[in-house]
């Protein structure tokens, strides 16, 4: 799989704003109540806030037709719960430093398999992105088309090890992008010590910054789901 040239990443992730992706995931971030509180003491969290914010707020605003009831909100906590061990570890990781040791590995293999497996009611999408929201920095998100298409091309299955390896393949993508960013012609220039993603998220004026993990969910939300081309065949 060839990594975006930098124009092509910046271009999908002003593409992803402009068609209106962004706005049930921005003020999911910005909820000073909820996501701080599920990453660290899921059953605190009631289940009413977990419908609202989560299933009906983010989840299911993604067409992820998980049923908005207490039952599917107490599988999640539960599942978050037992996976605490696992995110406590993988805290310090960004989807651009992680070596994906054995250790690192298990971890992330027993989140996807405790989220998946909970109630028997969270299917890949929503895994991924319930993933995603408890450490943005390090896991991706997909949905049915970017994994159909990643099952095509290169075999990744919705499976703890499917995870892992599209995870694998997408830190690859982020270290490319972060060379081309370093190379770039920008205008303007990148401030001193400025990330690519952080320069994405100054210039698109996300509050609070976005990850890398969640820029290239956006690349291949708008390549691959919607099939848009970056840059557009014609653009100034």
């Amino acid at each position: 799989m060839s990594p975006p040239s930098w124009d092509e990443f910046a271009w999908a992730a002003f593409l992803y704003g402009s068609l209106g992706g962004d706005a049930k995931y921005q003020t999911l971030m910005q909820n000073p109540q909820v996501l701080p509180l599920l990453r660290t003491n899921p059953m605190a969290v009631s289940d009413k806030m977990v419908q609202d914010h989560v299933l009906k707020g983010f989840l299911n605003a993604w067409k992820t037709r998980i049923k908005n009831s207490p039952q599917s909100a107490q599988a999640i906590k539960t599942g978050i719960h037992n996976m605490l061990p696992d995110l406590t570890a993988l805290a310090p990781l960004t989807i651009g430093t992680i070596q994906f040791t054995p250790q690192e590995v298990s971890h992330i293999e027993n989140c996807y398999s405790l989220l998946r497996g909970a109630g028997h009611i969270i299917g890949p999408t929503a895994t991924a992105k319930m993933l995603h929201i408890l450490r943005p920095a390090l896991f991706v998100m997909w949905d049915g088309p970017i994994l159909k298409d990643f099952r095509f091309r290169h075999g990744i299955t919705d499976s703890p090890q499917g995870y892992v390896a599209y995870l694998q393949m997408m830190n690859g993508v982020a270290n490319a992008i972060r060379q081309a960013f370093s190379g770039a012609k920008l205008t303007p220039p990148a401030l001193p010590g400025q990330t690519a993603e952080d320069y994405l998220s100054a210039h698109l004026r996300y509050t609070p910054p976005k990850t890398m993990a969640k820029f290239l969910d956006e690349y291949y939300w708008a390549t691959i789901t919607n099939g848009v081309s970056v840059p557009p065949r014609w653009h100034p």
